[in-house]
């Protein structure tokens, strides 16, 4: 881990109220040591904290739950690289084992998943829950997530349409 404080959103507050004076500053084992009195940091923040833990050259974590990688995470389904950017980009992307949000069991099964995958990952996708992408930035951990729902939108509409060509004798 190479600091001693990270920066978190607050727990209760949606993404588009999020400015410089919620974020909540933590240590390495998610204490709050700064930001506004009435508000807690995210009740994901150890799993944010397994990233760091576990990826040194990392410098942001985003987790989101955008919908169309949602429900391919739902089915706990491996998000098919269908496009050059997407193979080129990212990679593969693996599945972490379902858990309640901000369990134990949750950050026990991304370190594991983190520890058997052998190859460079950029994002994960949390079985039944959404997404984790991170980079060196909080401006490449934006863009991989941004790829991987591109990703999984073309995969959904071009499985839809194999399925109408194939409905229509095309």
């Amino acid at each position: 881990m190479k600091e001693s404080a990270f920066l978190i959103t607050p727990s209760g507050v949606s993404l588009r109220d999020i400015s410089s004076k919620n974020l909540i500053v933590i240590n390495q084992e998610g204490i709050k040591l700064q930001g506004p009195k009435v508000l807690n940091p995210s009740k994901e923040a150890a799993i944010h904290l397994c990233i760091y833990q576990n990826l040194p050259q990392i410098g942001a974590v985003i987790h989101v739950h955008p919908p169309y990688t949602t429900a391919f995470a739902v089915k706990s389904v491996a998000l098919p690289m269908i496009t050059i950017s997407s193979e080129l980009k990212l990679g593969k992307i693996p599945v972490v084992k379902c858990a309640p949000p901000g369990s134990a069991e949750l950050v026990e099964n991304i370190k594991k998943t983190l520890q058997e995958t052998d190859f460079q990952v950029k994002s994960l996708m949390l079985a039944a829950h959404g997404l984790l992408s991170f980079g060196a930035s909080l401006a490449e951990a934006y863009d991989i997530a941004e790829l991987v729902e591109e990703t999984a939108k073309i995969n959904f509409i071009s499985r839809n349409i194999d399925k109408r060509l194939k409905d229509e004798d095309l």
